[in-house]
């Protein structure tokens, strides 16, 4: 990892940010997997075998990459070596610290993703004022997508929100970016919906009242004349 100051950051995130940069650098204690972000990734042993069966040991390096990468909390731009896996695994959170901050440190395999995840949730807590649970945030996305969805009332959804009932039936597999597009896509199929109801509604208002006139115009039609 080395750092970019791209704001105005606390001095207390801002000195541990600058010891992280500085214990991350080439020539320090860890390996280099454990400098960056490298999703499981590591180098491969074999052997290339020539036609007459002839074995020669050789390894297989994993891609490694040269990223800058933006984190919204911190205020701080990264510049990190990644694999090509975790640009995908980025890029499928949606940022950085999505990334970080709903995978779990043993899939993360990084003692510098470890040390800024550490970062972030200090920062988050400051941010909204309680304390950060992937779980937790997760089960309100997905509730919120269901109410846009129309799936459930919102008298459910205050009370799942209360109770914070089924939060263990959350599937493994729901990514913060998966709910947000779930969400956005339910927001627009709601207001096409109340779009839709807004004009057959008002297409059918002058055929009601038609309807109601024709009525009153027979009636008045055939109501015999006063005697004078």
């Amino acid at each position: 990892f080395s750092w970019q100051s791209r704001g105005q950051a606390t001095v207390h995130s801002d000195k541990m940010i600058r010891n992280i940069g500085q214990s991350l650098v080439r020539g320090s204690a860890m390996k280099r997997a454990q400098r960056g972000l490298f999703a499981g990734k590591e180098k491969m042993y074999g052997n290339n075998v020539s036609y007459s069966n002839k074995k020669v040991r050789r390894t297989w390096s994993p891609n490694v990459l040269t990223k800058t990468f933006t984190s919204e909390l911190l205020d701080q731009k990264f510049r990190i070596n990644v694999t090509t896996k975790a640009i995908r695994c980025i890029d499928k959170a949606g940022s950085l610290d999505n990334y970080l901050l709903f995978t779990k440190d043993s899939d993360l395999d990084s003692e510098a993703g470890v040390r800024l995840k550490a970062l972030l949730k200090a920062a988050w807590q400051k941010k909204y004022g309680t304390r950060f649970s992937a779980r937790r945030i997760t089960f309100e996305r997905k509730i919120a997508y269901l109410l846009l969805a129309g799936k459930i009332t919102q008298e459910v959804y205050d009370n799942l929100l209360a109770s914070g009932d089924g939060v263990q039936l959350l599937p493994k597999d729901l990514s913060p970016l998966h709910v947000e597009k779930l969400q956005n896509t339910a927001a627009i199929e709601a207001a096409a919906k109340a779009a839709a109801a807004a004009a057959a509604s008002a297409e059918a208002t002058p055929v009601a009242a038609a309807a109601a006139q024709e009525p009153a115009a027979a009636a008045a039609g055939t109501q015999p004349a006063s005697s004078t």
